[in-house]
């Protein structure tokens, strides 16, 4: 079986990489003889980044400008007829799945383009499954929700990761193929990493990971505002917690990097070694990023795939949501929104009053955590179940 992933973001979002390299693990389990051609966004890392380059699975992202593949995807665009990158390999594709997991919300205001790529795989009589996704609601936006109620009933199968989806797609009519399967990152496994001395102290003396993004600043009058919000947060855990602080990044991209974003807090903030620190994850992947997570005392994060990264190790996590999907994980997971907060309004002092109440149940978090993650994880079976579903 040849497989086309499409309209996923760069590796050097993390969170993107998790979904791509656990979807391609569970596909292999499934079925060893399988290929896949990765055509993500623009995405520099794979021609250089070992651990990305399996066996059978071939990167042909949209590329970059003045390489061969660039004058190969504008000889397609204008002699072809050709929108989208991935529209190259269409043609081999026994399957395509559509892979990111927030990318049909009115959260970053892009689901069109992504509406617009489904068209175009439909029109090439191609099975299109949308892949652990968290779709809508579009109800601010009735034009964009007639049109997923309409095209989504086309779909070879939408596999939601909760309940809200699925119970948003019933209201609009999409009921006969969809399911219900876990983030696929769930299932992802972790590697080995080496830290510094220091950050390694700071792990075995039961530090916490906190996780914030510079895209909050939108939400927050700007990025100064926002960085004098964030390092009140950082100040009033530290105080609150008496535990050192272990800032972990979680995605790389320019004009949307953490580990830029959190050298700027660090700096703000200027305490002690010993008491903060900022992780280097430039140079590693989603696995050894889940490595670090797995070993922190209690971890506050931000960014979806890092929260999620902590959960399925079994971390007692408190959830800073800016968007629909972080409510909806937590339901599954935990089956309510007692450890998420909302960014909005948040002021330091709720933060650590929700993180002291955390820590005060953490043993029997994480004891839920293991009962939940025994069974919430997506398996070899059930992708096998997806396919034959879809192509049988």
């Amino acid at each position: 079986m040849k497989s086309l992933f499409i309209l996923n973001g760069s590796s050097e979002n993390r969170g993107c990489e998790a979904i791509l390299m656990s979807t391609w693990d569970l596909l292999r389990q499934a079925d060893p003889k399988v290929s896949a051609i990765n055509s993500s966004m623009r995405d520099p890392r794979p021609s250089t980044t070992g651990y990305l380059n399996k066996p059978g699975l071939v990167h042909r992202c949209h590329p970059a400008p003045g390489s061969m593949q660039f004058l190969a995807w504008q000889w397609a665009k204008r002699v072809r007829g050709m929108q989208y990158n991935f529209e190259r390999f269409l043609g081999d594709a026994d399957l395509v799945m559509s892979l990111g997991g927030d990318n049909y919300s009115l959260d970053y205001n892009s689901a069109k383009k992504y509406l617009d790529g489904n068209d175009r795989v439909i029109a090439a009589g191609k099975p299109l499954v949308i892949w652990g996704a968290s779709v809508g609601p579009f109800t601010a936006e009735p034009e964009i929700e007639a049109r997923v109620a309409e095209q989504f009933k086309r779909l070879a199968l939408v596999v939601a990761r909760e309940r809200r989806t699925v119970a948003y797609l019933d209201s609009i009519g999409v009921r006969e193929n969809v399911v219900m399967l876990p983030d696929p990152a769930f299932s992802l496994s972790s590697a080995p990493v080496t830290l510094p001395d220091a950050q390694e102290k700071m792990l075995q003396d039961g530090a916490i990971g906190v996780n914030l993004s510079p895209l909050l600043a939108r939400y927050r009058n700007g990025m100064d505002a926002w960085l004098k919000d964030a390092a009140a947060w950082v100040r009033a855990l530290m105080a609150g917690s008496g535990r050192p602080v272990l800032l972990v990044p979680h995605v790389f991209e320019s004009g949307n990097d953490d580990q830029v974003f959190m050298t700027h807090l660090l700096e703000r903030i200027g305490a002690p070694a010993d008491k903060l620190a900022l992780l280097d994850g430039r140079d590693l992947s989603c696995m050894q990023l889940k490595q670090v997570i797995s070993r922190l005392h209690i971890f506050v994060g931000a960014r979806t795939h890092s929260t999620i990264a902590a959960m399925s190790r079994g971390v007692p996590t408190l959830s800073i949501g800016y968007s629909v999907k972080a409510r909806g994980i937590n339901e599954e997971v935990f089956g309510s929104t007692e450890w998420m907060v909302s960014h909005h309004g948040l002021e330091a002092e709720t933060l650590v009053a929700r993180y002291k109440t955390l820590d005060e149940n953490a043993a029997q978090v994480r004891e839920a955590l293991a009962l939940r993650m025994s069974d919430y994880r997506m398996t070899s079976q059930d992708m096998r179940d997806v396919l034959t579903r879809v192509l049988d």
